[in-house]
């Protein structure tokens, strides 16, 4: 309500904390209140909703984070990554059309992250939705790809970094995921895949 960025996946606080409510309708100082729901009944831990900054704080010149764009403002985001000179350690993925349109006018040089649209069957209409929406790199279920249409990216210097996430997610998936030929994937199990691409020397 106050133009605050914090970090919260949903529009509203209902899921993840012991409030109700809209992220959009709260000031900062009742967001500041809230406890985060955690997942172990005996951790007796009280966690707060993280701002922005903090995280910002929390990963600038030692890693590089990805952020899920949701309700907020481009200008200023990047305002606030500008001047915490974390700017070159982001890249931003997209949730709808306005957003690409206001992060291309404060950040014309921000590598975007877009989900293909369902429509992106093949290559041909992979190619169709990557020359209209002009991404950096290309998001969605490692299983909506093919083979041909991973090269076809790579040929068009998009790379493709999909989500291997899911409740199966295990090195069976890696497998079949990698042998499409991506580069990247998106991972619930970051030190487990590492050693795995480890182990196959692959990294």
């Amino acid at each position: 309500k106050d133009s605050a960025l914090v970090s919260m996946h949903d529009a509203t606080i209902n899921r993840m904390t012991n409030g109700k409510g809209a992220i959009k309708d709260m000031t900062l100082a009742e967001i500041e209140k809230l406890q985060v729901k955690g997942h172990d009944s005996l951790d007796k831990t009280i966690y707060r909703v993280p701002t922005f900054e903090q995280i910002i704080n929390l990963c600038k010149d030692k890693i590089y984070i990805y952020i899920d764009f949701k309700n907020a403002s481009a200008a200023v985001t990047y305002a606030m990554l500008k001047k915490m000179g974390m700017d070159k350690q982001v890249l931003v993925y997209i949730n709808g059309i306005q957003q690409l349109i206001d992060w291309h006018a404060a950040a014309p040089q921000m590598p975007l992250m877009l989900s293909m649209p369902k429509s992106a069957k093949d290559v041909e209409s992979m190619k169709t939705f990557i020359n209209q929406a002009k991404p950096d790199l290309l998001d969605g279920s490692w299983k909506e790809y093919t083979t041909d249409m991973v090269s076809a990216a790579k040929g068009m210097n998009i790379p493709a970094w999909p989500d291997a996430q899911s409740a199966d997610e295990c090195p069976q998936v890696w497998d079949q995921a990698l042998a499409k030929g991506f580069t990247g994937l998106q991972t619930d199990h970051p030190a487990a895949l590492v050693k795995y691409l480890e182990e196959k020397g692959l990294r």
